[in-house]
């Protein structure tokens, strides 16, 4: 069932907004998009024209602007500019606040300050219905962190096995076709047992895990896998970007951000693409995808709801 977060003043908003986009905000400009009084998206704010484009494109006609971090002049005009080019993009600004070791205040009143409190009504019920919020955005970007040191060198040889295993079915099937059809079928078979080891609460082991990101490059597998996407394969997606070599990064990156760019996760969905794009900045479905997540309708709207 959808979570109806309900929001009756700035304190309600401010204390489900880590909800809203995956982390704890210190710092930065935050937009919570509106339409017909129900939260429509929430983002971190980038360039603040193009903040705004998005905004209305995304279809929201009113907005809560929130300045996170010290109040010195640079990041109040930043959030104030963001607040202008709503307002020029005919977005209303329903208000402009301000958040800063544990108070907030609204723009138009600065010397009342408020205690931001530790929990509320909306919170409570994002948490009930498995909304997360991470401490820190360094603590979203470190869940997709590369895994290193002795596991990082497990993996490089795993990988080094899978690419030799790959040439051999190119040896044995030498006809594109018939080299084709072959790779389908080990992908597919590699997509399952991915998919078992996960349900049995396992992990895959280096062999099978560096197998799967190699067979991934295929568009025939890709797609298999894609197909097979539910929302409790968060934690699989997660783990073989993590373990994935650079050159194999992107499919499982672009999986993972599909994945959780339409459970509504999107500051995560985001991070994943990045890591696809780091790797290969010409990576076709990555730069599509970070392209649709910008440009179209969010797939999760009707999950992250707030009246």
């Amino acid at each position: 069932m959808p979570a109806t977060l309900q929001i009756r003043h700035a304190a309600d908003l401010l204390t489900a907004v880590p909800y809203l986009i995956g982390y704890h905000p210190d710092d930065g400009v935050v937009l919570i998009g509106m339409r017909d009084g129900l939260v429509h998206l929430a983002l971190c704010a980038g360039d603040p024209a193009v903040t705004a484009t998005l905004c209305r494109g995304h279809g929201a006609n009113a907005a809560f602007v929130i300045g996170y971090g010290a109040d010195v002049p640079d990041a109040a005009a930043n959030a104030a500019t963001v607040a202008d080019e709503l307002r020029l993009a005919g977005v209303r600004v329903l208000a402009e606040i301000r958040v800063h070791e544990g108070h907030y205040w609204r723009v138009s009143e600065p010397l009342r300050r408020y205690a931001l409190p530790a929990s509320s009504v909306a919170a409570a019920t994002a948490t009930f219905h498995g909304l997360r919020a991470l401490p820190s955005r360094a603590a979203m970007v470190a869940e997709l962190a590369a895994v290193t040191g002795a596991e990082r060198a497990a993996m490089t040889d795993a990988t080094r096995r899978a690419e030799a295993r790959m040439a051999e079915l190119g040896e044995r099937e030498p006809g594109e076709d018939r080299f084709a059809r072959l790779v389908r079928r080990a992908g597919a078979a590699a997509v399952r047992e991915a998919e078992r080891r996960h349900r049995a609460g396992g992990r895959m082991p280096d062999d099978t895990a560096a197998w799967l990101t190699v067979l991934l490059v295929s568009p025939a597998v890709f797609a298999y896998a894609w197909t097979r996407l539910t929302d409790d394969q968060q934690s699989l997606w997660t783990d073989l970007v993590r373990r994935a070599d650079q050159a194999y990064v992107c499919a499982p990156a672009c999986l993972l951000g599909f994945l959780t760019w339409r459970g509504g996760q999107g500051a995560l969905a985001r991070m994943a693409l990045d890591r696809a794009l780091a790797a290969d900045p010409d990576h076709e479905m990555a730069r599509l995808l970070s392209e649709v997540m910008y440009r179209a309708e969010p797939p999760a709207t009707d999950k992250q709801r707030a009246a």
